[in-house]
C-alpha cells in the first residue's frame, strides 16, 4: 500500500486527511438532511404510482426549530405485492 506522503513526497496531518475524506464522502453520498427530505417525496410518489399501498416514515421531532429531525425507520408495503402474495398463497393456505 502506497501512502500519499510517500507517493507525492508531501506531509499532511491526520486532521486534514480526515476532513478531506469527509468532504469527499459528503460529495459522493450527499447531505443527510437532503436525503431525509427526499424520503417524504419518495413516499408520496410511491402512493401516487401504487394506489392502496402504505408508506410510513418514523422520525423523532427536533426539540429546537434549528435542529433537524432524526430519521428512525421507513415502512413500505406495496399493494401489488400484497395482492400477489394473497393470490399465490391462497391455494396453499386454503
Amino acid at each position: 500500500m502506497v501512502f500519499i506522503d510517500e507517493m507525492f513526497k508531501i506531509k499532511i496531518s491526520k486532521y486534514y486527511a480526515r476532513r478531506t475524506k469527509e468532504k469527499a464522502l459528503k460529495k459522493i453520498n450527499g447531505d443527510d438532511l437532503e436525503q431525509f427530505n427526499l424520503v417524504h417525496t419518495y413516499c408520496k410518489e410511491l402512493m401516487n404510482t401504487h394506489p392502496g399501498s402504505s408508506c410510513y416514515v418514523n422520525y423523532v421531532e427536533a426539540t429546537l426549530p434549528t435542529e433537524p429531525c432524526i430519521f428512525r425507520r421507513l415502512y413500505i408495503c406495496l399493494k401489488p405485492l400484497v395482492e400477489g402474495s394473497y393470490d399465490g398463497c391462497r391455494k396453499v393456505i386454503g
